[in-house]
This record gives C-alpha cells, sequence and structure tokens, in this order.
C-alpha cells in the first residue's frame, strides 16, 4: 500500500513511501512507517507533516526534521541522534524531546528539545532558545494566562531535559 508524506505548509506530497498495511492499519502507524522508511532511504523531512505519528523505537538518527511537525507523534524509544532541526542543532541523549499542550491561544502542542546548542522549543511558526521564546511569549501575550502557562511549561521542560534520566531497573 503506498501512503504520502506532506509538506505541512505547501500540502504537496513529500515523499511516498510502499508499507506492508492494508485500508484498517490505524492511520497513526501508516505515518510512522512511511517516516521511518523515508529516515532509512535518506529522505528529505524538513516540513514534512508527522503529527500522531507512531514512531516509538524508530531510529530516526541523521534526519532532517527541520520543521517538521510532531505535534502528537509517539516517541517512545525513538533514536533521535545525529537528526538536525531547523538551525542545525542536534538532538542530544535518549529523552531529548518533550511534548506539551495543548497550550496558548491556538491549543497547540510545546515541543521542546535537548541539543547541543541548549533548549530549543517549537511552537507555532516560532522555532528558538527557550529564552527567546519566553521574550516573544511576554510581546505577544504581556502576563495573562498564555504567558503564564508558557512560563510553566518551559520551566518543567528546563527541570526535565536538565539531564539525562536515571535508568531504574
Amino acid at each position: 500500500m503506498q501512503f504520502e508524506i506532506t509538506n505541512r505548509w505547501t500540502g504537496k506530497v513529500q515523499f511516498t513511501a510502499e508499507i506492508e498495511a492494508d485500508e484498517n492499519t490505524d492511520a497513526h502507524l501508516k505515518i510512522g512507517l512511511a517516516a521511518i522508511w523515508a529516515v532509512k532511504t535518506g529522505a528529505y523531512l524538513g516540513g514534512a507533516y508527522l503529527g500522531g505519528a507512531y514512531l516509538g523505537g524508530a531510529n530516526l538518527g541523521g534526519a532532517n526534521l527541520g520543521g517538521a511537525y510532531l505535534g502528537g507523534a509517539y516517541l517512545g524509544g525513538a533514536n533521535l541522534g545525529g537528526a538536525n532541526l531547523e538551525d542545525k542543532s542536534k538532538p542530544t541523549g535518549e529523552r531529548p524531546i518533550l511534548i506539551l499542550g495543548p497550550l496558548g491561544s491556538r491549543c497547540a502542542y510545546l515541543t521542546v528539545y535537548r541539543t547541543d546548542q541548549g533548549l530549543r522549543v517549537k511552537a507555532g511558526c516560532f522555532f528558538g532558545s527557550d529564552t527567546d521564546f519566553l521574550k516573544a511569549v511576554t510581546e505577544t501575550h504581556g502576563t495573562g494566562k498564555h504567558a503564564t502557562d508558557y512560563a510553566a511549561a518551559i520551566a518543567f521542560a528546563r527541570i526535565a531535559l536538565a539531564e539525562e534520566p536515571v535508568k531504574e531497573d
């Protein structure tokens, strides 16, 4: 069965994968299988819509994910080592990503990455450092509810992504 990954901005087909699935296979699994195949073949996934994709245990190392939408994607056990984000920063560690939401005026998801260049935040069209994000939030929302929620989310992300989690037996 063919499955297409589209660009999140243009809606145009960005990658087509031939996957072993039928019409009854869950859409989250289909997009996950297509994304895994895209990475294996070296396809460019910058700007790809991967929302809700099941990517548990996937090796996404080396993938170019700049501008890709991962909101709601399941990334448990996924290897993001060597993947490139929008600013060429690279996720670090076994669990370099935290997705929180829905938040803000658009009830969207906030994605925070631990990278070799510090924390990087993706929210709507914003991508940048955690500090720059909080400045942008203050400019947009002042000290209102959305600003308070975003500040709390960043505070949590800073703690959660501060270091590698201790592996428990």
